[in-house]
């Protein structure tokens, strides 16, 4: 597949299981952990 663009910070659109361990770290809050879920 290769790399992420250097532009984009999340490089492919994240999964569902790492928005939510994200959000169990603590990386993201659980409003922004809704708004990401929402377009995944």
């Amino acid at each position: 597949m290769g790399s992420p663009p250097a532009g984009d910070p999340l490089g492919q659109v994240p999964t569902f299981d790492l928005l939510r361990a994200l959000r169990d770290r603590g990386a993201v809050t659980p409003d922004e952990f809704a708004f990401i879920a929402q377009r995944l």
